[in-house]
């Protein structure tokens, strides 16, 4: 189906709004392909973004949540809980140059209590405030 916005859909429809399975493409570039209900993009699925980002995983109303993997468009990797769209809660985050973190995030940032390792091998582990070491 085609709309007046220039978006389409592929897939199963409930009393004329997707359902179930299908593949949603906006005109700006951003697919969905997976589970729909009531008209959303819910439950499992793959996201990808105008950005180029790439997101599998669970997703409400068209933004990751609950657990996931993104890839971004610079081939930044993070796998864990989301919340809103972002990281919230426990995951790991892996630069491409080897740096990782494994730990807590809120809103998108380390937050709490987690470890850093450098490509190096050189690691730090304790809290972390709105993506601050703290001492």
């Amino acid at each position: 189906m085609r709309y007046a916005s220039g978006d389409t859909y592929d897939g199963l429809f409930h009393r004329g709004e997707p359902d179930k399975s299908g593949t949603y493409v906006w005109r700006n570039g951003q697919s969905y392909e997976g589970a729909w209900k009531d008209g959303q993009p819910d439950g499992a699925g793959k996201l990808k973004f105008a950005s180029g980002n790439l997101y599998e995983g669970t997703v409400s109303s068209a933004v990751p949540q609950g657990k996931g993997r993104m890839v971004y468009a610079a081939g930044e990797v993070y796998e864990g809980d989301f919340a809103a769209g972002q990281p919230h809660g426990q995951g790991t985050f892996t630069w491409t140059n080897g740096d990782h973190y494994v730990g807590q995030w809120a809103a998108g940032k380390k937050h709490g209590k987690g470890v850093f390792t450098w490509a190096s091998g050189e690691r730090w582990e304790g809290e972390y405030d709105n993506d601050a070491q703290k001492n």
